[in-house]
């Protein structure tokens, strides 16, 4: 045994040593810097074969830009297949652009007062549904009503959802074909 000795709040003290504890410690010490090396470089891939969540819903659109004019026109299919285990009778739909229609829209109410370009330069932005139709010729765009869900801001139109003539029952799809015009705000924030 060897014996090490310390200078601790004025005291001598000693603690024995195994003559193998300088070694032990060298090495799991190497491995431990070993092992979280080897972690750092075998990380998870970013990209995978398989997709890590269900997809319900696909979109085959076409879409022109009038860039003088900062217009979307896009004509369309949506697919959406029913993953629950109970019928649905309604779609939702994201209308994300018009969250810059007006200063009266539930993201410009919080962003606080519209800026001053947007008011005199009419730089809004806005999409409206102008087909939303079933295979068999159903028009659902004039039955489209806008949900506020999280506040009760009658004027957002960021949310709209269609009552559908029938259910689609669980594992089944409903296709509508869609068009749509947008136009492109000023840019304010992340759209």
């Amino acid at each position: 045994m060897i014996q090490h000795g310390a200078l601790i709040a004025g005291r001598q003290m000693r603690r024995l040593e195994h003559p193998m504890t300088k070694p032990v410690i060298r090495a799991v010490t190497l491995l431990a810097t070993c092992w979280m090396a080897a972690g750092s470089v075998a990380q998870r891939a970013t990209v995978f074969d398989a997709p890590q969540s269900e997809q319900r819903v696909s979109y085959a659109l076409s879409v022109a830009l009038d860039s003088d004019a900062k217009v979307l026109h896009g004509t369309g299919h949506m697919t959406w297949r029913n993953p629950d285990a109970v019928p649905v009778d309604s779609l939702q739909f994201h209308l994300y652009l018009n969250a810059f229609r007006n200063e009266r829209s539930t993201f410009m109410r919080e962003w606080g007062a519209a800026p001053r370009s947007f008011v005199e330069d009419s730089a809004w932005g806005w999409i409206d549904i102008t087909r939303l139709e079933l295979p068999d010729g159903t028009d659902l765009a004039r039955s489209l009503v806008f949900l506020q869900p999280d506040d009760s801001n009658v004027e957002d139109a960021t949310v709209a959802a269609v009552r559908l003539p029938a259910p689609v029952m669980p594992g089944d799809t409903v296709v509508l074909a869609v068009a749509f015009t947008a136009q492109l705000p000023a840019i304010l924030a992340r759209t």
